[in-house]
């Protein structure tokens, strides 16, 4: 279904202007534009790690934990409704050996704080457009939905893994590791609160985000340059909203592989509210993803390749 969904969106976007055309906006784009953005998508990897070395007890050397935090921004882009980031749980355990209960808690507070910091970064850009664009509205309530499930969600976390342990020793009596995992984690993401780490990893998840959206705005103001949008003529603000749309589509189920047509739909969609044709939109979103993609996929082959390797290998180092 997601497959044939990506299909005919990508047919429908690319009909009027092919992928020539993507590939020449690709090519004009304003290069010291592009490294900016690299260098903010850096600041949010570090961030990233940053937040993960707080949250986890049993910390792994930062060397590894970077690598396995390339790999897991690779792969949430990668698999469709951010299945991939379960990645991170699987190499952390199974190549730096963290305990799988530290790593779960670490999964699902990551996860958590991601939406608690996104929600009132919208509310604030909703604010600060206003609300003569048709779909600020129903964005506004969106975030503050959003936030409201966050807050939420971070506080029932631990009480929630304890129910499910209930639940599933009622349901599947024989899996008791699992109930026994998910009490575990529900004891770690209290010991996270316990330690005093929950508040330095909401400020990370705020600097996380904010770096996130400042890499895609400096990439978007780039492949807007050929297009004859001048650099910043577009704001701030309005891209933030634009590409939040965009990114929150691909956490969809009918999004494919690498969310590839409905990203760019959803870019198109937003971004033509916004003052861009949709000819201009489409261009953008397509060049916009393509190379935010090539940079997550490239550093990320390249660590998972590098992690592979026997001496990146190791149990933590409790420092």
């Amino acid at each position: 279904m997601a497959v044939a969904v990506a299909v005919v969106l990508l047919a429908w976007l690319l009909s009027d202007i092919g992928l020539v055309a993507v590939g020449e906006t690709i090519r004009g784009s304003w290069k010291p534009g592009l490294l900016m953005g690299v260098a903010a998508f850096g600041v949010m990897t570090i961030g990233r790690i940053a937040r993960y070395w707080v949250l986890l007890e049993n910390k792994p050397r930062l060397g590894p934990l970077t690598l396995v935090t390339l790999v897991r921004n690779m792969a949430g882009d990668l698999l469709p409704t951010r299945l991939g980031t379960l990645v991170y749980v699987w190499l952390v355990t199974k190549r730096l050996g963290v305990p799988a209960d530290d790593a779960f808690a670490s999964f699902f507070l990551a996860l958590v704080l991601d939406m608690v910091a996104i929600a009132p970064m919208l509310l604030g850009a909703v604010v600060v457009v206003g609300t003569g664009w048709e779909s600020a509205g129903a964005i506004g309530l969106l975030a503050g939905s959003l936030l409201a499930v966050s807050i939420i969600s971070l506080f029932m976390l631990a009480p929630g893994l304890r129910l499910a342990a209930t639940v599933s020793r009622i349901v599947l009596p024989r899996a008791e590791k699992l109930a026994t995992l998910a009490l575990d984690t529900a004891a770690q993401v209290d010991a996270v609160a316990a330690r005093g780490a929950l508040w330095p990893a909401i400020g990370l998840s705020f600097i996380v985000r904010a770096a996130k959206f400042g890499a895609h705005y400096l990439v978007l103001q780039s492949v807007l340059v050929p297009l004859g949008v001048g650099w910043g003529e577009l704001g701030f603000f309005e891209s933030f909203l634009g590409v939040a749309g965009a990114e929150l589509s691909s956490m969809l189920p009918i999004a494919g592989i690498g969310a590839f047509g409905t990203w760019e739909a959803a870019f198109a969609f937003g971004f033509s509210q916004l003052g861009l044709t949709f000819d201009q939109a489409v261009l953008a979103g397509f060049s916009t993803h393509i190379l935010t993609q090539l940079h997550d996929y490239g550093l990320g082959v390249l660590a998972l390749i590098a992690l592979w390797r026997p001496r990146f290998a190791g149990r933590p180092s409790g420092s």
